[in-house]
């Protein structure tokens, strides 16, 4: 007789839905460290009398919004309504899972 070999289970698109949330994270933190960088370097150009010192806070505004852009699918626009719809494992009038 044949013997059957356990295989490991094939992956699921469940594991791939929580990469979106990651990647999300990861660019909003980019963005935001990027808009610290750029004000700092503003406040430097200031305290050298340059002329140019707007110019690094507009950028930082830029960054500033890129993070917003990246933050807001991760917030839900209302509980029956979530953006990330696919990663609910329950529904809104379902009770939480309990964790113990």
């Amino acid at each position: 007789m044949a013997r059957v070999k356990n295989r490991p289970p094939a992956p699921t698109r469940k594991g791939v839905a929580y990469l979106l949330p990651s990647l999300m994270t990861a660019g909003n933190l980019f963005c935001g460290f990027m808009a610290v960088l750029q004000i700092i370097q503003g406040s430097l150009l200031q305290a050298a009398d340059n002329v140019a010192w707007t110019q690094p806070y507009e950028t930082s505004l830029l960054w500033i919004l890129g993070a917003f852009i990246f933050d807001w699918p991760m917030s839900s626009p209302s509980e029956s309504r979530p953006l990330f719809w696919f990663l609910k494992s329950s529904s809104p009038n379902s009770p939480p899972a309990s964790v113990g």
